[in-house]
């Protein structure tokens, strides 16, 4: 006589466990979100702790320029990839991302960048750590390759 109930209990188990991570991927870190997608208190989780891509990435920079206001999950997803912390992706209000930015020179920083998101899921604000990070994507691409015979 076969039993019936593993089977059952498997679904039931991998049905709770992603509820567990739902649950997870609900939590904030920053505080007071307002429907309009702005933070009384933004925080940035540790990237030691939290980050499931502790490296981080080297980011394109125009499709990095490209996110603004108004950009969808999606949107963001197809310009800058998934977070890089473990946010979820679904019914979660910020994302956040280690990126590393070339200085003239070629020396890099490692960036971390935020999006809140408003109560439509829409990118609304932005935000670096540390807040000068943002200066990089004004500049000049550090290495604009040269014509040669010219």
């Amino acid at each position: 006589m076969t039993k019936r109930l593993r089977p059952s209990l498997s679904l039931a188990a991998a049905f709770g466990a992603a509820a567990l991570l739902a649950l997870q991927g609900c939590s904030s870190p920053s505080k007071g979100i307002t429907d309009d997608g702005r933070a009384a208190q933004v925080v940035f989780p540790d990237p030691d702790k939290d980050a499931w891509r502790k490296d981080g990435v080297y980011p394109n920079l125009d499709n990095l320029r490209a996110v603004g206001p108004g950009i969808t999950k999606d949107q963001l997803y197809a310009l800058i990839g998934p977070p890089h912390f473990s946010e979820g992706m679904a019914g979660v209000r910020e994302w956040d991302y280690i990126f590393h930015l070339r200085k003239p020179g070629g020396t890099a920083s490692t960036c971390q960048f935020k999006v809140i998101f408003d109560k439509n899921y829409k990118g609304q604000s932005f935000h670096w750590l540390p807040a000068d990070c943002g200066a990089w994507l004004s500049a000049r691409r550090v290495s604009e390759p040269k014509e040669r015979g010219h």
